[in-house]
């Protein structure tokens, strides 16, 4: 790399210093340069021997307290590897010279520090255990417990990250202050090609500009670094929730078409709409926050601040409307009775084995009737078609029959042109799309049934309990069997 090409990578990479620093370093740099040209150099070793560039970068403005944001977010993790062997360097040379009694004490200082970071966790457990205890009540009611466990736990790994990061940072921090940067590991210092370069430097432009700021500030940074990997981490949540963010706005935004469309059709509950759009203001300026902390841009805070609170006080109206509107607002159950309701019957003739299967106790008594059953079905044919069938099957010499019905189509045209008409009126209509069965049978036909029906139960029941070896058992000890019991001793006959 020639000098011109390294002045020009230096000077947009340290850009962010004010211009008289940036000159006064690139001249540093460039008198380095021809000084040991003048000696003989290539201006392609005199640069080499600067070191690496990047490294030189970081250097200087760390001298300025300047995180080099600019290729910092590249190399992240090879500069947090490349400072942690710094450090366990810099502490296997000092332990190298240290006494037994000096280690041991070092290593009892380490261990009271994890007990106070053990400490430090109880606060964050006593927010996790409060936070559940308040969720609970909150999420049942919303979404049932599944919804709770899920909050729940979300809350908790945010919880126990924080704690996390809290805690290394805490631990390096009081690492830093007490050891690294006090008189126990002052040693004499590894040398590199960092020192190299300073030295070189030094001889050229006795103790510069670049060399006072760089040893006024002798720092592994390694917190700076664990704050910018941590802050990654933050941005990357951040973009998981900013996603989440998106498709509550696209939902809302959906939410205010539609209340567009009931206020052009005459609906007035303005309450709502209101608060709709409240809360689709609000989303806005959610993503709008996340979205310049995650892509480091600026956020205006003052009018981001105006628009919020305008629209926490338009929701507050909105829900103040919303619950007069509810209030004024009518619940009409349909009836059995209502004359939109169809009927639909079904005859059978009674007989001794026969068995209606899942009819509970629908039974009406009609003595009209005679060995007849009539099934009659009531439900609303304007909303939703009904398809009727039934299920005849043998089982222990008697004939079972199960009735069963299924909803075969929705008319939703219907349905929402009356309840486009009921919400005008402040009415909602609750139409209920169950069927309404009754049994009509006679006194004897009824009697009969549950005889039957209580027999089927009872061979059920013994069934249960192995009937084939019960029947054997008891013919075995000379009992009198039951006539159930008969198939079971001609097959072993």
């Amino acid at each position: 790399m020639t000098k011109e090409e390294f002045l020009k990578k230096l000077k947009k990479k340290i850009d962010i210093l004010e211009e008289s620093e940036v000159e006064d370093i690139l001249k540093d740099y460039e008198g380095f340069i021809d000084e040991k040209v003048n000696q003989g150099m290539s201006e392609e070793e005199a640069v080499k021997q600067l070191g690496n560039i990047n490294e030189i970068t970081e250097e200087l403005l760390s001298a300025y307290k300047i995180k080099n944001n600019h290729e910092k977010n590249g190399d992240i993790i090879n500069n947090f590897v490349d400072r942690c062997i710094k450090v366990i360097e810099k502490i296997i040379y000092a332990f190298s010279h240290k006494s037994a009694k000096e280690i041991l004490r070092f290593m009892f200082e380490i261990i009271g520090i994890f007990l106070i970071l053990i400490l430090c966790k109880i606060p964050f457990e006593i927010i996790i255990f409060l936070g559940k205890n308040l969720l609970y009540d909150l999420c049942t009611s919303i979404g049932g417990v599944s919804f709770y466990r899920i909050i729940s736990g979300i809350g908790k790994f945010l919880i126990e990250m924080v704690y996390l990061i809290f805690a290394v940072i805490l631990f390096i921090k009081i690492f830093e202050n007490r050891y690294i940067n006090s008189d126990f590991f002052e040693t004499q210092e590894i040398k590199g090609n960092t020192s190299k370069k300073k030295n070189d430097i030094k001889e050229s432009k006795n103790e510069t500009k670049i060399n006072k700021k760089i040893k006024n500030h002798e720092s592994l940074g390694i917190i700076d670094t664990l704050v910018t990997i941590c802050l990654i981490f933050i941005k990357c949540f951040a973009f998981f929730i900013l996603m989440l963010v998106i498709l509550y706005i696209i939902g809302m935004t959906a939410a205010v078409g539609i209340s567009i469309y009931l206020l052009v059709m005459g609906v007035t509950y303005i309450g709502f709409y209101l608060s709709i759009l409240a809360l689709l203001i609000l989303g806005i300026c959610v993503f709008i926050v996340l979205f310049n902390f995650i892509f480091n841009r600026k956020n205006h805070l003052l009018p981001l601040l105006i628009i919020t609170l305008s629209s926490l006080i338009v929701l507050g109206i909105g829900i103040g409307i919303a619950t007069i509107e509810v209030a004024k607002t009518e619940l009409v159950y349909e009836s059995e009775n209502d004359n939109n309701l169809e009927t639909k019957t079904f005859e059978y003739h009674m007989k001794d084995n026969l068995v209606l299967h899942n009819f509970g106790n629908n039974y009406k008594i009609d003595d009209t009737l005679g060995d007849t059953i009539r099934l009659e079905y009531k439900f609303n044919s304007n909303f939703a078609d009904y398809y009727f069938y039934d299920d005849n099957t043998i089982y222990r010499d008697f004939e079972i029959i199960t009735r069963y019905y299924d909803i075969t189509k929705f008319n939703y045209n219907n349905n929402f042109k009356q309840f486009l008409n009921d919400l005008k009126n402040k009415k909602i209509q609750m139409y209920n799309y169950d069927v309404h069965l009754t049994v009509y049978v006679s006194s004897e036909v009824y009697n009969q049934l549950r005889a039957n029906e209580d027999k089927l139960n009872h061979i059920s029941d013994l069934e249960d309990y192995d009937l084939e070896d019960i029947c054997e058992e008891l013919n075995y000890q000379g009992y009198d069997v039951p006539s159930y019991c008969l198939p079971y001793l001609n097959e072993e006959m």
